[in-house]
């Protein structure tokens, strides 16, 4: 794939640059969203989940919250695909944001369905 521009003026020979071969862009994807499962209780696990995946051997970072929009704040140390709920998560909701990479494609981000609120 290539690109091809024309530059024209009255009164001027047409002009046309043309760039060199470029790539597809490849996207990262997941046929699901970013999927949070267990009890939002003090003390449970909460995991986040994605299914099938592309390309396969994608790597993944992730982010929790605690709150909702605007309000939301990062959970310090809650960087692993499973999050135990702690005491200061009390009376809110948790999300956590999936970023997947993988080389020579752009990199994606997955927000999770948000949890009941934290008893």
């Amino acid at each position: 794939m290539f690109v091809a521009v024309t530059a024209s003026a009255a009164g001027y020979t047409a002009v046309t640059a043309t760039s060199q071969l470029t790539y597809p862009v490849l996207m990262l994807t997941s046929a699901s969203a970013a999927t949070l499962s267990g009890p939002a209780v003090v003390n449970a696990t909460l995991r986040v989940s994605l299914a099938n995946m592309v390309p396969t051997d994608a790597t993944f970072s992730y982010v929790w919250f605690h709150g909702s929009g605007s309000t939301a704040t990062q959970i310090a140390g809650a960087t692993e695909s499973a999050y135990v709920v702690k005491p200061t998560d009390l009376g809110y909701p948790i999300t956590v944001v999936v970023t997947m990479s993988a080389s020579g494609y752009l990199t994606s981000v997955y927000t999770s369905n948000t949890s009941d609120v934290v008893r």
